[in-house]
């Protein structure tokens, strides 16, 4: 290149360097201006790959922002996600299609989604929409209501406790809610001195569908009395016409069943509902109309009983159908009182696995225990009353398990029956762990040198608290007669002296021996049989034999077992000796192998119906 174009190529270059110096410069003090007036310039800056990096501000370093769990930002993002607005459109489409025909496919559709995403999203959205559905300002169809009982009670038995734990938290949670809402216009409208009628009429009935939506979940043996008896109590303290509202409809819907369920307790609110009426100065007549159905409850009214139970009957097959359960299959109700569930917040949730608790020994000064802390507590701490003496006695007697320890202190140190009964119920035994008592009750008996009447007056009276009793009495009888061979001669005199009062007393029918082949008996069985039938025809009342074997024609295909009684009554009973100088009917002074023939002729004619004719 020649000097001239050196020159100018030179000249250029400067000139272009200079006018780049200029420009930095400028932006330089661009920034600074922006910077000191509060704004922030940013820079877009390309790395090493192409991409864009982040926005930074030169003029000063970026502020570190504050640390967001993982959980809050699930929480954060959940709502705006494309995945959760999928989810939360399908659970709203399966609900709203949701009723007693189509329960199967929708329940199996939502177990799905709960097998597929995240379980808490599910059981919240579950929640959610099933409150918004049957919470409303106006009453909703009872049918309705028990239709999404239903199915959450299905998920409550498919997917497990957390599902039923959830939902049960939630509820409550609304119901006080709304509740206290009502409490609080209560009080204004009585403060403006309005009518009371007006007041009840403009009762928000959100409160009242909720109740009922407790009273369905109970029914469906989702949740446990003890709630619901804690909720009565409740209501029970102030009397005011939403607590009467509410207690209307929880007695008119599951005080059939709490009267079965929990007698002991429903006796108890009875009588604490009375005293609150009595001490009222003019009782409304809602107030009057609560207790004649209290009253009616009482008295064992068969047909409230039936009326009120045929209406859940179908939903309670169709639970069963869908969940497919049998009565030993069920999950144990939720027994969770309702300070628990209050004060879950803050003292945690104890019935949900992995959660923190701090209730029941952890708080300071805290010295009161929840009503369903006998069932969580180990068998040392269950049988507080029972001494040492009786915990070896139990193992010597080969309780082998916590439920059955409790349960054999609890009977053998009672002071008679009924005491005996007060502490069994006090344990609060889950279905499954209930049936303990009548296995220990027989084995006791059976152990015992001198035959004792308190087991036979104990189990009556279990088998007039519950149904329940009577179907495991009888089981629990039918296993015996497999074993009876290896019995010694005491025990099966004590188990044949304890059927025949259980079958004089109506707890058991003799269509309980139908089991039995009368043609091939064993020599202890036959033993056992002549024992049962010389007790039952010479201990007890002409009338009270006369009932026993009349049951026998109350029951389906006895024709055969009525046919065997005759030949064995007539071939080992006639002529027997045995027993017949064994505890006696009250008052008798003849000839006892005289009255055995008198009873024989009577069971004769009974078994051949000649007498009922």
């Amino acid at each position: 290149l020649d000097n001239g174009k050196l020159e100018n190529f030179g000249s250029d270059d400067d000139d272009e360097i200079d006018s780049d110096d200029n420009s930095e410069e400028e932006a330089e003090d661009k920034m600074q201006e922006a910077a000191d007036d509060g704004h922030t310039m940013f820079i877009s800056r390309k790395d090493a790959y192409g991409d864009n990096q982040v926005p930074s501000n030169s003029s000063a370093p970026a502020k570190p922002a504050a640390y967001v769990p993982p959980a809050l930002r699930t929480k954060l993002d959940q709502d705006s996600s494309v995945e959760h607005m999928r989810l939360q459109k399908s659970v709203r489409g399966a609900l709203n299609r949701l009723n007693d025909t189509n329960m199967a496919s929708i329940v199996k559709d939502l177990v799905h989604l709960f097998q597929t995403n995240s379980r808490n999203a599910m059981c919240s959205l579950v929640t959610k929409f099933v409150l918004q559905t049957c919470v409303d300002r106006d009453h909703t169809l009872n049918h309705l209501l028990a239709v999404y009982a239903a199915c959450v009670t299905c998920l409550f038995h498919l997917i497990g406790m957390e599902v039923g734990a959830f939902f049960l938290q939630e509820l409550c949670n609304e119901f006080l809610s709304c509740y206290h809402t009502e409490c609080q216009k209560l009080q204004q409208w009585n403060s403006k001195k309005l009518r009371a009628e007006s007041a009840e009429e403009d009762v928000d009935k959100r409160t009242c569908n909720l109740a009922l939506l407790f009273a369905l979940l109970y029914n469906f043996k989702m949740i446990h009395s003890l709630l619901i008896m804690d909720i009565i109590k409740k209501l029970t303290t102030s009397m005011k016409p939403i607590d009467i509202e509410l207690l209307l409809i929880l007695l008119k819907n599951c005080g059939w069943r709490l009267r079965v369920d929990d007698a002991t307790q429903f006796a108890e609110v009875f009588q604490l509902i009375t005293t609150r009426v009595a001490s009222m100065p003019k009782p409304s007549s809602r107030v009057q109309f609560m207790l004649e159905s209290i009253n009616e409850l009482k008295a064992k009214r068969q047909k409230i009983t039936k009326e009120t139970a045929q209406q859940y009957d179908q939903l309670n097959k169709i639970v069963r159908s869908v969940c497919n359960l049998k009565n030993a299959d069920r999950v144990p109700p939720l027994q969770v009182p309702l300070a628990d569930l209050e004060n879950a917040e803050t003292q945690g949730k104890w019935w949900l696995v992995g959660s923190a608790w701090a209730g029941r020994a952890g708080v300071a000064g805290n010295n009161t225990l929840a009503a369903s802390s006998a069932a969580a507590t180990d068998s040392g701490a269950a049988v507080q009353d029972g001494s040492a003496e009786l915990m070896q006695l139990a193992l010597a007697q080969r309780m082998n398990t916590d439920v059955r320890k409790r349960v054999f202190v609890a009977m053998m140190g009672s002071e008679d029956y009924l005491d005996a009964f007060e502490r069994l119920m006090r344990l609060k035994l889950t279905d499954k762990q209930d049936r303990e008592i009548v296995r220990v009750l027989l084995q006791c008996c059976m152990q015992e040198k001198v035959y004792n009447r308190f087991y036979s007056l104990l189990a009556q009276k279990l088998c007039e608290h519950s149904h329940n009793h009577r179907v495991t009495f009888q089981y629990a009888i039918w296993d015996r007669f497999k074993e009876f061979e290896s019995l010694q001669i005491a025990q099966v005199s004590h188990f044949s002296r304890l059927l025949s009062e259980l079958v004089a007393a109506g707890s058991l029918s003799l269509g309980v021996l139908k089991v039995l082949d009368f043609t091939t008996l064993q020599p202890k069985i036959l033993f056992g049989m002549q024992l049962f039938f010389v007790f039952l025809l010479t201990n007890f009342t002409e009338d009270t034999v006369r009932t026993a074997f009349k049951r026998l024609y109350a029951g389906k295909d006895l024709d055969a077992l009525r046919a065997a009684l005759v030949i064995f009554l007539a071939a080992y009973v006639k002529n027997c000796t045995v027993g017949l100088g064994d505890g006696g009917m009250p008052g008798y002074q003849g000839d006892r192998k005289e009255l055995l023939k008198g009873r024989m002729k009577m069971c004769k004619r009974l078994l051949s119906e000649q007498e009922l004719l």
